[in-house]
Order: structure tokens, then C-alpha cells, then sequence
């Protein structure tokens, strides 16, 4: 992680909608050239709860994690702050913390086909839709949604000359 999110993610610089105008923010999460999980950032209780297809558990002592997680510590309200998010909600900054949990209902990914990052497409998706996470074949979900994508990729492509 290098420690950075700008600005315009939350302030409706780029995007139609600022993190004032809303309650969760999706955020992947990369190890890079390893590992990709979900943080999912509840902006009112500063709560920051971790979807690993890893199943990891608490306490977590990976460095990685540790930096990622000081880095989203410094980093949330600052952001927060700059995109007047505090004020628009009401929230108190100098009370405010950020909390880190791991979600305990992730499914565990397959071992065999580096699923992590279609994981995290389909944590969005469900999270995102309020769907539950569970699956009866994690592995064969994991499939089943990888050729979803790429049939949507697949359509929507653009042709480069």
C-alpha cells in the first residue's frame, strides 16, 4: 500500500457521488504481485472490517497488514476532513477512530486458480447488493463469475488500431 487516496474519490471532484452522500466505501485492497482482499469503511462508526478469501483471523500481524492498516488509520480522516465529510454528517473529528475488524463469513477461495481478485469483484457485487456470502462451491463460484466477466469484458471491448 502506498499510503495514498485522493482526494477526489471523496469530494465529488470526479465522481457524481462524494463520500458525504453516502454510508460504506468499497475499498480493494492489493498486496502487491500477492494478494487482493476488501476493506469495506463504515464512515460513521470509523469502522474498517477486512473480507480476506484467506481466512485469516485476529489478531492479524502480517507487516503487510500492519502497514495498510497504519496507513488507513492516518489516512481516513484526513481525507474525511478534507472533503468535509465530518461536517456534512455531524460527526465529531477530534473523537473520531478508525477500528479495524476481520469479517468472519468470508468464503475461502480455491487454492488452485489465484482467485483473490475475482473474489473481491464478487464481495463487491454482493456486498454492494446486500447479497449474503454464502456459497455451496466456493471454487466453481469463483469460476462461474471469472467467465461472467469475461463475457462482459468481452462485450464491452473497445477495438485499439
Amino acid at each position: 500500500m502506498q499510503g495514498t487516496i485522493p482526494l477526489f474519490y471523496a469530494n465529488k471532484e470526479k465522481y457524481p457521488l462524494g463520500w458525504a452522500n453516502v454510508e460504506r466505501v468499497f475499498i480493494p485492497i492489493n498486496e502487491p504481485e500477492k494478494h487482493w482482499s476488501l476493506a469495506v469503511f463504515h464512515i460513521r462508526t470509523g469502522n474498517v472490517t477486512l473480507y480476506d478469501t484467506q481466512g485469516y483471523t485476529q489478531p492479524e500481524m502480517r507487516s503487510f497488514y500492519l502497514s495498510m492498516r497504519e496507513a488507513l488509520e492516518t489516512r481516513l480522516p484526513e481525507v474525511l476532513k478534507a472533503a468535509d465529510v465530518f461536517d456534512q454528517k455531524g460527526i465529531d473529528p477530534v473523537s473520531y477512530r478508525i477500528k479495524f475488524m476481520n469479517a468472519e463469513d468470508v468464503p475461502r477461495k480455491g487454492g488452485l486458480f489465484d482467485d483473490c481478485g475475482v473474489w473481491v469483484c464478487i464481495l463487491l457485487f454482493r456486498l454492494g447488493n446486500g447479497r449474503p456470502l454464502e456459497f455451496d462451491n466456493p471454487t466453481q463460484a469463483a469460476l462461474a463469475y471469472r467467465k461472467r466477466l469475461i463475457k462482459f469484458y468481452y462485450k464491452h471491448k473497445i477495438h485499439v488500431p
